[in-house]
């Protein structure tokens, strides 16, 4: 199946005498540069959460930033309260879609589209006011969903989720987000929201940042952004430093789809698996596309 227009990771792994030997995780995002690059600045704005529509806020709020570093401006108090408070309702939220939805998914059971939905509408509340009730409301709904007996850091089916590989350093993604969740329902409970530096901003899957530089007649003649997928699945990230060498097997499946969930991407995905036995031909098996819903 072909990748879809706004992009997708496509990940192989090829293993030798049931080891992983080679990991290539291929991003083929559209040349988000050329599509910015040139245009007037309200136009290239306007275009970058049309881009990301998974993290639409987030992009906006580091676009916005950039573009006024650039400029050597500094917004206001009140515009950068906003975007800080659209930024971390944007990430309670992509934190709840995994929790109550891509992670049953992988488990195989139904997804908890009517928790989502209540997440949903207490972030639409604290949105529209901005009040710490609403804000410390819709953390501890996101606490709630983190603490279920589901969540991916605990025990699932009898055994532990995977074990960090030699890439993942002193905590497995999994740590990591609860980890992040923890921090940004302390945030909302306090109403205290971390707003940009700049290009940078924080995001559910990680540090997102725009760097941008203007011409004479202020477009842009540089756009680049550095965005949490294109860093954990990058040629020697620390998506490939974690499987290389790892035991792998045609029974792999579960394991290597629980690693590419636990980064996180935020495209849609798909894995193949090739085995090469010794002294015979390679074999090549493809599993099935296994889209993120926007």
């Amino acid at each position: 199946m072909p990748p879809p227009p706004e992009g997708a990771l496509i990940v192989t792994l090829t293993s030798a005498d049931g080891r992983v030997t080679a990991v290539d995780a291929r991003l083929t995002r559209p040349p988000v540069d050329r599509l910015l690059v040139g245009q007037p600045l309200a136009t290239a704005l306007a275009r970058v959460p049309r881009l990301f529509t998974v993290c639409a806020a987030a992009q906006a709020a580091a676009a916005a930033g950039a573009v006024e570093a650039a400029l050597g401006h500094s917004p206001d108090s009140e515009t950068r309260a906003a975007r800080a408070r659209a930024v971390a309702i944007e990430a309670a939220e992509n934190h709840a879609w995994y929790l109550l939805v891509a992670w049953p998914r992988h488990l195989g059971r139904p997804p908890d589209i009517a928790g989502l939905a209540r997440l949903r509408k207490i972030a639409r509340a604290a949105a529209a006011s901005g009040e710490r009730a609403d804000l410390g409301a819709l953390g501890e709904a996101l606490r709630q969903g983190a603490a279920g007996p589901e969540a991916p850091w605990y025990k699932r089916g009898g055994a532990a989720p995977s074990t960090p590989g030699k890439g993942l350093g002193p905590l497995h993604p999994f740590d990591l987000r609860r980890e992040a969740i923890g921090v940004l329902c302390g945030q909302l409970d306090a109403g205290l929201l971390p707003e940009a530096d700049g290009g940078t901003v924080s995001t559910s899957r990680g540090r997102l940042t725009h760097t941008v530089a203007l011409g004479a007649d202020l477009t842009p003649t540089v756009w680049h952004i550095d965005a949490p997928t294109d860093r954990h699945f990058a040629p020697n990230g620390p998506f490939v430093q974690a499987l290389l060498g790892q035991p792998l097997g045609p029974d792999s499946r579960d394991e290597a789809e629980a690693l590419i969930l636990a980064y996180d991407p935020c495209v849609s995905w798909q894995l193949y698996l090739t085995f090469l036995p010794p002294k015979a031909g390679g074999m090549r098996t493809s599993l099935p596309f296994a889209p993120l819903p926007l």
